[in-house]
């Protein structure tokens, strides 16, 4: 996902984390590190909101984190339904 400055791109590695690169030449600026659900299998697309902010998720798990810094701001934990 490119932020709407076209300066920095965010990609998930799909496992853990997201990497953030400089556009256009994908200097690696840091890792946002994700603390997903163990039994997750699933990754939520990502995107920015603003140019330093980004929204992501996985299973019942949604991040709001701050580009700049590589932190997690916020965070929500959906609760489990039984099946």
């Amino acid at each position: 996902m490119v932020n709407p400055n076209l300066k920095n791109v965010a990609i998930t590695n799909l496992m853990d984390s997201i990497d953030v690169f400089t556009l256009p030449h994908l200097v690696h600026l840091g890792t946002i590190e994700q603390k997903l659900h163990p039994s997750s299998n699933f990754i939520m697309g990502i995107a920015f909101v603003g140019d330093n902010h980004l929204v992501s998720g996985g299973y019942s798990q949604i991040w709001i984190s701050e580009v700049e810094t590589l932190r997690i701001l916020s965070g929500l934990q959906g609760q489990e339904t039984s099946k």
